[in-house]
């Protein structure tokens, strides 16, 4: 059964699997046999449904430089800028670490520039 790549995204039954054997004695593992086909959609629908999950995440607690531009929506030279201007960091070591909320509330208390 071929879908159109329009409908790729839906969700679908889940494929049957024909098991062929028992791998050993009292074994609760079977052997099972795939399409080429079926093998593709089965590794699809997993990565789809990990991506899935991992965009749900809510973003770490301390982000570094590239994470607060990313989470802002801005550049990596527009996160130094911030700095230069007061945008609250927290140091480890000799690395800044931003949290996202202080960010925003900086952003909002000082106006757009």
């Amino acid at each position: 059964m071929r879908r159109a790549a329009n409908d790729a995204a839906e969700p679908r039954a889940a494929i049957p699997l024909r098991p062929v054997s028992k791998t050993r004695p009292g074994d609760d593992r079977l052997l099972v046999t795939l399409t080429v086909g079926e093998q593709r959609d089965l590794v699809r629908d997993a990565a789809w449904e990990t991506v899935a999950e991992a965009s749900d995440d809510p973003p770490p607690a301390l982000l570094d430089r590239a994470g607060i531009a990313w989470a802002l929506g801005v550049g990596t030279a527009t996160v130094d800028r911030m700095r230069r201007e007061g945008c609250p960091i927290i140091r480890i070591g000799d690395s800044p670490r931003f949290e996202l909320a202080d960010c925003l509330t900086w952003l909002r208390t000082r106006g757009a520039k």
